[in-house]
């Protein structure tokens, strides 16, 4: 839903940290992963919180595995 309403901004993606901002109806959080933190957010409510796990569906998808580049479920396809 964040991401599909544009809420969800992944802004920073490398080997070692991602970094995203999300407008929740709370207000703007900054989240991510890194080596040091793990998973993060800005609201207050842990990794399990929502933002998180969109975040985490969003880059890792169900399988809990990294998306690859031939991985992305919103890849185009020619018709």
């Amino acid at each position: 839903r964040y991401l599909g309403e544009g809420r969800l901004r992944i802004e920073l993606v490398d080997s070692d940290r991602m970094e995203a901002t999300l407008s929740g109806s709370r207000g703007a959080f900054r989240l991510g992963r890194d080596a040091r933190r793990g998973w993060w957010c800005s609201c207050g409510r842990g990794p399990g919180c929502a933002h998180v796990q969109a975040l985490m569906l969003v880059t890792w998808g169900e399988t809990g595995v990294p998306a690859g580049p031939g991985d992305r479920s919103d890849r185009r396809t020619a018709d």
